[in-house]
């Protein structure tokens, strides 16, 4: 299941803004149409609108479907058989199928011991997830100090499970069917903000600091997770122009015509250098299943392009596009080890897409090296050197997930319970808003729609 935006931010329910994978031109230059690049309203990225209503599209597709089939709008056989499978699938984390003034606080008791105390080492490890911390009505999350339980990587658990998930077709491909509209669903969410909450045990201010803010509102027996923008300092000219070129390398690498990429892979041929104007409102959304340990998920996330030979289906298909300087120093390998690959992984790991292509520029925005990742990998050098590790990441976010489902307990569309990262305390702190419209983040009418009361 997915959708496209146009060049005006309107979704539409097809893949209209699919594009595919090719070598981008020798020597590409990043800055060509940033005089005249025009951002598209990054104020609607954190919305849910657009996402929820694709679910809605889908679901009454397949309403629709079902009774041209003759048989029962709501298949509680399917629905049977769909629910023990997400209950025996793998753990920690499946590769997704694609299928308010006045606050009120909620109350926060202290605790000594971190989340890391619950981390095995994957070497010493015999069951197949993470287990989540017991954190009791607390609705505070100390961050994990990464450096004083990092795993050793002489087993190398994680590679086993993430091979196993990737291996498995069953477990890389879009719902093409709803049961219900949020049908054996705990959570659902862009997965933007779900990368971010990955990534939070090493956001320190001494690499680099990656505040979150977020909404959960808790609907029909599912929790609605919504990112709340934080401050952000502006930009210089500078950061603009190196943003622009992320979008213009993502340019660069895809074509609209399968049957093009194909001949220019086939032929080995590159495009010439792209003068025409970059519009990143143009984008294809896929939406899939996941799992996080206990955790069922439905995430929804901006794909990048498709092999030229791939099926949209299919996750691992995909190829997520970055830029980065050139490396000089021992120092530029470190920061990009650090950041720029824990992030990547973080975003393509939780979305099943395998492969990560980075396009390395110069300082005048001259791509110079183009470079191919593959996503379950690429956590081994971090975590041989110490910088990150997986595993930390997974734990941390199982157990935020946890607190997360013990915290936002109260099914009403009026409150609102909002979840923000503390880097100055390192926690996370949680409160409860009713105030009318602050932090609601429903669309018009979704609510009515699909109450306890109404059922699809």
């Amino acid at each position: 299941m997915g959708f496209s935006y146009d060049a005006d931010l309107v979704p539409h329910f097809d893949d209209s803004a699919l594009g595919y994978y090719r070598v981008p031109p020798e020597r590409a230059d990043l800055t060509v149409g940033f005089d005249v690049f025009q951002s598209k309203d990054e104020a609607k990225d954190n919305r849910l609108d657009d996402l929820l209503a694709a679910l809605e599209h889908g679901w009454k597709k397949e309403l629709k479907r079902r009774k041209s089939d003759g048989g029962p709008a709501n298949d509680t056989t399917t629905n049977e058989r769909d629910t023990k499978r997400m209950r025996t699938e793998a753990q920690p984390n499946d590769t997704p199928r694609t299928r308010g003034q006045t606050s009120r606080d909620i109350q926060v008791q202290s605790r000594t011991n971190t989340l890391d105390s619950n981390i095995e080492p994957p070497a010493t490890r015999t069951d197949t997830h993470t287990k989540p911390p017991d954190r009791g009505n607390n609705a505070e999350q100390a961050i994990p100090d990464s450096g004083t339980t990092r795993a050793q990587d002489t087993a190398d658990t994680l590679q086993q499970q993430h091979s196993a998930l990737h291996n498995n077709n069953t477990h890389s491909t879009v719902e093409s069917r709803a049961e219900r509209f949020n049908t054996g669903v705990d959570m659902v969410m862009w997965r933007g903000l779900m990368s971010k909450l990955f990534i939070t045990p090493y956001c320190r201010n001494d690499r680099f600091n990656e505040p979150w803010k977020f909404g959960a509102m808790l609907l029909d027996g599912c929790i609605y997770l919504c990112e709340i923008k934080t401050e952000q300092k502006e930009m210089d000219t500078r950061g603009k122009m190196l943003c622009y070129g992320g979008f213009k390398f993502e340019q660069y690498c895809t074509v609209a015509d399968r049957a093009e990429a194909q001949r220019m892979a086939r032929e080995g041929t590159r495009p010439e250098i792209e003068h025409t104007p970059v519009n990143n409102s143009i984008a294809y959304c896929a939406i899939f299943r996941s799992k996080l340990g206990k955790h069922r998920v439905v995430m929804g996330a901006e794909m990048d392009c498709l092999k030229a030979d791939g099926r949209k289906w299919d996750l691992g298909s995909y190829v997520e596009l970055k830029t980065s300087k050139v490396i000089h120093s021992q120092r530029d390998e470190e920061n990009f080890e650090k950041t720029k690959l824990l992030k990547s992984w973080a975003q393509s790991f939780l979305s099943g897409v395998e492969t990560i292509v980075y396009g390395f520029r110069d300082h005048q925005s001259i791509v110079r090296a183009v470079q191919q990742f593959k996503t379950r990998e690429m956590h081994r050098n971090a975590r041989a050197k110490g910088y990150w590790d997986p595993q930390i990441c997974i734990s941390f976010a199982q157990g935020l997930l946890n607190v997360v489902k013990e915290v936002v307990t109260e099914d009403a569309c009026d409150t609102t319970y909002v979840f923000e990262l503390d880097n100055a305390t390192n926690s996370v702190t949680a409160s409860a808003d009713s105030s009318a419209g602050r932090f609601q983040f429903f669309p018009d009418g979704f609510v009515e729609r699909h109450s306890t009361e109404q059922h699809l």
